[in-house]
């Protein structure tokens, strides 16, 4: 187990499983914004350039106005940051985008925010209970109902459908339906646990437009993923292909 305490610099790893000498263990950076500030002033430092951080006594009006800027760095759009998180299916990103709802605030403020906004378009949230943004916490509890009713109140915004792969041709549902008449028509979301298989999202129409919204939730199987993979296939061909 990897244990991350707030505001420390070291990671605790405790249990009993043993490492190799060149073991290497990736982890995510609980501060980004420090490691790029230490970078930025490193490398500035390291060209020759004289750079003093006095944050205390920093003005913007001090700032000579014949100052010009060394580099600038623009953030993709949201909707390809949303691609990219929903193709990988990163949990790191989903968190992040859940605490969009609420800048700077805490994870119970974007909860808050999020049943809000379901709440805004008459989506029931007694459907549901959510403890985080990546639905890794086994807390979570979202009913099939409560995700159709998402999918079919966005199911006219075309960026996003947009973002959801296509089943046998990208993301984690690349091999999915292959072959099948539903091809690059099954615009899916996966969701998967230990003993869970989820899948969400829209059949399209020849126009590439949604014409079903399915939420297909497994849980608790014993079988092989790849059972359950292949009743869900079968389950879809047979209902959504005329």
């Amino acid at each position: 187990y990897l244990i991350q305490s707030f505001g420390n610099s070291y990671n605790e790893i405790t249990g009993i499983q043993s490492f190799r000498d060149d073991s290497t263990i990736k982890l995510p950076n609980p501060y980004p914004s420090d490691l790029f500030i230490a970078d930025l002033t490193s490398t500035i430092s390291d060209s020759g350039i004289e750079f003093v951080n006095d944050e205390e006594n920093y003005d913007t009006e001090t700032v000579q106005s014949d100052s010009i800027p060394l580099a600038s760095y623009y953030s993709p759009a949201l909707k390809a940051i949303i691609t990219d998180l929903m193709h990988r299916s990163d949990n790191m990103m989903a968190e992040s985008t859940l605490r969009l709802l609420a800048p700077g605030l805490s994870l119970d403020d974007a909860l808050r925010a999020e049943k809000d906004l379901y709440d805004s378009k008459g989506i029931p949230t007694d459907l549901y209970t959510i403890r985080d943004g990546s639905g890794l916490s086994r807390g979570n509890a979202v009913s099939p109902e409560f995700f159709i009713k998402v999918l079919t109140s966005m199911s006219d915004n075309e960026d996003f459908v947009d973002v959801f792969p296509r089943a046998g041709v990208d993301g984690t549902v690349c091999s999915l339906f292959k072959g099948t008449p539903l091809e690059g028509r099954a615009a899916l979301k996966s969701g998967s646990m230990s003993g869970v298989r989820c899948y969400a999202g829209y059949i399209l129409n020849d126009d590439d437009e949604p014409k079903y919204a399915v939420a297909i939730m497994v849980n608790n199987f014993k079988c092989k993923v790849s059972e359950i993979n292949k009743s869900i296939q079968d389950f879809l061909l047979e209902y959504c292909c005329e």
